[in-house]
């Protein structure tokens, strides 16, 4: 598992538009509905049963960017799709400071 620590360091890789990267945000449906990273897909890791069944669903050939609010979330999941045998990069900062930067979100 690789990290991010900053924003801008996200922003950059996303700007790469590499299609191997795959942004998941692992936020609630309700917090990614108020607001999430431009490109993103939500997989809310706190449902745990239906987090694990669809991570086995996943490409195992695509790198997942994790975000979540602050970086907790985004840390557990990371772990767990990482015991999954998927290529993760961890984001530490979360989507407030994506927001606090300016960045693109939908």
């Amino acid at each position: 598992m690789t990290t991010i620590n900053t924003v801008q360091e996200l922003k950059d890789i996303l700007d790469l538009k590499n299609p191997s990267n795959i942004l998941l945000d692992v936020r609630s449906e309700s917090e990614f509905q108020d607001g999430h990273i431009a490109g993103a897909t939500n997989l809310n890791v706190a449902n745990m049963p239906h987090f694990i069944s669809e991570i086995k669903k996943l490409d195992k050939s695509k790198n997942y960017i994790v975000y979540c609010l602050s970086g907790g979330r985004s840390s557990m999941a990371s772990m767990i799709m990482g015991q999954q045998k998927l290529s993760v990069t961890n984001v530490k900062v979360g989507f407030p400071a994506w927001v606090a930067a300016g960045y693109p979100v939908n």
